[in-house]
């Protein structure tokens, strides 16, 4: 979980999985997402508003899950099955990370 200024609130990860970047490169990553996000938000007034940003890459695929005030990122194999994004997504609502006024709901 990101703030809009590219902090970590939270993170979770498996254990024994170690991030592919070098620690110290973490923030500026997590920075240039936040700017990604917030640059793209412009376009919500006519379009709606993001539900989810997918990245492919090479070596994993993210998921953002823009949130008011911050932003949830997750990452996961290659092969994940784009198709399940819409039960992660009814997942991360119903359990409501960050309460109602994080969510603006």
């Amino acid at each position: 979980m990101v703030n809009e200024d590219g902090t970590l609130l939270d993170n979770v990860k498996r254990a024994g999985l170690n991030t592919l970047e070098p620690p110290e490169e973490t923030h500026r990553i997590l920075e240039r997402w936040v700017d990604a996000n917030l640059s793209l938000a412009y376009a919500d007034k006519f379009h709606g508003k993001r539900k989810t940003i997918i990245v492919r890459r090479e070596k994993l695929v993210e998921l953002f899950f823009p949130m008011t005030g911050f932003m949830i990122i997750v990452g996961v194999h290659p092969a994940f099955p784009l198709d399940k994004t819409g039960q992660l997504e009814n997942l991360i609502n119903k359990l409501q990370i960050g309460g109602d006024e994080w969510r603006g709901t």
